[in-house]
């Protein structure tokens, strides 16, 4: 799918106060958003493959 470390770790690379809670939390809220649209994308492609 992706690689949440290499997300969370191009994120951390700001220069911005680290605050691993926050952090974590914006991480699976991000997460979750982005698995909803993987899978609305993934349902999308199938449902268009079927029709070939």
């Amino acid at each position: 799918m992706y690689n949440l470390a290499g997300l969370v770790a191009k994120r951390g690379n700001k220069k911005k106060k680290y605050n691993p809670k926050k952090e974590t939390i914006h991480c699976i809220q991000n997460h979750v958003k982005h698995e909803k649209c993987f899978w609305k994308t993934f349902h999308r492609f199938l449902e268009l493959w079927h029709e070939e």
